[in-house]
């Protein structure tokens, strides 16, 4: 049971950090509401909608 959640859970990391750590993170976040902005400073630009949204079907 232990190794299929661990695959699962990296195939869910792998979206994840498809891009610069935290943008993809944020996008997720502010799709689902709990945060009011997807924004980051720069040097860093938000994350693709493609990579936010691959994320989000994998939760």
């Amino acid at each position: 049971h232990a190794r299929a959640l661990g695959h699962r859970l990296s195939v869910l990391s792998a979206s994840v950090f498809a891009e610069p750590n935290p943008t993809v993170i944020k996008g997720v976040l502010h799709a689902q509401g709990r945060i009011p902005t997807a924004s980051v400073r720069l040097p860093l630009v938000p994350a693709g909608q493609a990579s936010v949204e691959a994320a989000l079907r994998l939760l």
